[in-house]
């Protein structure tokens, strides 16, 4: 009976107040203000009796994303509408989750707000220059140019995913995106990286690894990466282009292969840079083939 009455309270610990983006404080049930910081919670009529019509919760500042709940509360943002053909200004709505949980013999409360995010200012540009993001079965393999194409710098950040979870998994791969965004805004260059074609990476990474390697493909999550770095870098206001990477290895090592210290990967990259600057890719007159060849 008691394991009965547990399992029905964690089936029921959540609770979420809708919002909507034509009330007053952007929800009509659940309303915050900023100034007072103070949550009114407006209660059903089968708990009127004993809680009253509205609840307040005083004294209420969220740890993370406080200035940014306050600017969803306060500041419209630009909508498009796709029915009119017009860009209107709007409040965004704000939902609110409360959570319950068992610490020992005491229940506390959790709550969460959720509202659409504003995208930053983008402060990159593809005047300055460009970093290219290749993504290989271990590791990743960057390479920066500078406004003209040449490259200037290099990096690799290696991971291994076997025996990790999902979520592990994505921690890694979010500390080395949150390190390849930062080298972009620092810059202020371009993230160019390749199309989100993974049946075509996955199969030609099939072919390039190592027999250790091929156990890990199916574990991998290509997908995940590209989704972190998409959002790292919406959010901190870096452009990201993305392009064909056809035959980018074959055309680093030709045109390429002179940088010592540049990997076959970081070479890839590179091509992969100057793709989205719109750089030639013709090969050099001096290494160019002089009779067809098979490759």
């Amino acid at each position: 009976a008691k394991w009965l009455v547990d399992w029905r309270h964690a089936r029921v610990n959540q609770s979420f107040w809708v919002g909507s983006h034509e009330e007053s404080f952007r929800n009509q049930n659940a309303q915050y203000d900023p100034a007072l910081h103070t949550l009114t919670l407006r209660m059903p009529k089968c708990l009127e009796d004993r809680f009253g019509k509205r609840v307040e919760i005083p004294r209420l500042t969220f740890t993370r994303g406080q200035k940014e709940l306050e600017d969803a509360i306060l500041k419209k943002v630009s909508t498009f509408n796709k029915r009119a053909g017009v860009w209107k200004q709007r409040f965004r709505p704000v939902t609110y989750r409360f959570i319950e949980k068992k610490v020992g013999a005491v229940r506390e409360f959790t709550v969460q707000a959720s509202f659409e995010e504003t995208a930053p200012e983008v402060t990159t540009s593809r005047q300055v220059g460009a970093i290219g993001v290749d993504l290989n079965a271990d590791h990743i393999a960057i390479a920066e140019t500078d406004r003209f194409g040449n490259p200037i710098g290099r990096a690799s950040y290696n991971f291994m995913c076997k025996n990790l979870s999902s979520d592990q998994m994505s921690a890694v791969l979010g500390d080395h995106v949150a390190h390849v965004v930062a080298r972009a805004k620092r810059a202020g260059k371009v993230l160019v990286c390749e199309d989100l074609d993974f049946a075509k990476k996955k199969a030609a990474l099939r072919e390039t690894a190592s027999k250790g390697m091929r156990t890990m493909l199916s574990s991998f999550a290509y997908a995940k990466f590209y989704t972190l770095l998409a959002s790292r870098a919406r959010r901190e206001g870096v452009d990201l282009l993305t392009r064909n990477p056809a035959f980018t290895s074959v055309i680093g090592y030709q045109k390429f292969r002179g940088y010592r210290g540049y990997s076959s990967h970081e070479l890839a990259a590179l091509t992969i840079a100057r793709r989205g600057l719109g750089c030639s890719e013709r090969p050099r007159t001096k290494g160019a083939f002089t009779r067809t060849v098979g490759i």
